[in-house]
């Protein structure tokens, strides 16, 4: 049951009490637009890549995303935001930018839109990628290539790791949930990924609940090799805003393969502007 600031006041007469439960939610208005920067770093290690790294301490690639988030619907308990990809830059500090494809890469990714249905709570409900017009480009000049089109998924891709809890909770209060979805968006038949995650209200910082997350991220599926990755993190919930205003996740694990085992850690920071 719900229970505003007001209501736990009425209920228990003690103002410092009250001041302590806070319903978490994401309530952005109708119409409202937010751009973010996303830095993904990623770190292999393992005899799979030892021979092209030039320098093992840095990121084997570095990706930095501008995206804008445009709200389109508020609907009660759910809310339709489209995303759009901005600009790319992509970069290969361990081998010192020697990827010849990464601009283009980077180019094709431009102008990719992202339409979501998500819950107040955070989890996503549907999702529908359109390729940039860089890709349809592409695919129309090129022999053999089908046109793109649309990519839909029945849950959509983990795009928070910070799932809310039901209830009003307070400063040092933990909860638990999880997410499980088809990973159709990449033409995997049968592959799956599932998040379970505790999750802990660290503290209140103005309007900013700051929230620690502590999981692990899980993929299967008959072409994949089961992999988990520990995932730890931090999202930085505005409520005056409605939406995260930071968020930050690391997350490893290992894969085996013909070659050994490859360990992999990524690293990402996304931020308003």
């Amino acid at each position: 049951m719900r229970r505003s600031v007001t209501a736990t006041l009425l209920i228990f007469g003690s103002p410092q009490l009250a001041a302590q439960d806070v319903l978490l939610r994401m309530h952005p208005p109708n119409g409202q637009t937010t751009h973010y920067e996303i830095v993904v770093e990623t770190f292999i290690g393992g005899t799979p890549v030892t021979q092209i790294q030039k320098d093992t301490t840095a990121a084997f690639m570095r990706m930095a995303v501008w995206q804008s988030s445009t709200v389109t619907a508020v609907l009660g308990d759910e809310f339709r935001v489209t995303q759009v990809v901005d600009s790319v830059r992509i970069g290969s500090p361990a081998t010192r930018g020697q990827a010849t494809a990464i601009p283009e890469v980077a180019e094709l990714m431009r102008g990719t839109t992202t339409k979501m249905r998500m819950t107040t709570r955070g989890k996503v409900i549907s999702m529908e990628v359109n390729p940039g017009p860089h890709v349809k480009s592409v695919a129309a000049k090129a022999k053999g290539i089908p046109d793109p089109g649309q990519t839909r998924a029945t849950l959509g891709p983990l795009t928070s790791f910070c799932l809310l809890p039901a209830d009003p909770v307070r400063p040092g209060a933990t909860w638990r949930d999880s997410i499980t979805q088809a990973i159709d968006s990449v033409r995997t038949p049968g592959a799956q990924m599932t998040f379970v995650s505790s999750f802990t209200l660290d503290r209140m910082i103005g309007n900013i609940a700051v929230i620690g997350i502590n999981g692990t991220l899980s993929t299967t599926g008959p072409t994949f090799t089961p992999t988990t990755f520990n995932v730890i993190g931090r999202a930085y919930l505005d409520l005056k805003a409605g939406h995260a205003a930071k968020a930050t996740v690391e997350m490893k694990g290992s894969t085996a393969t013909p070659m050994g085992e490859m360990h992999t850690k990524v690293r990402t920071l996304m931020t308003t502007k």
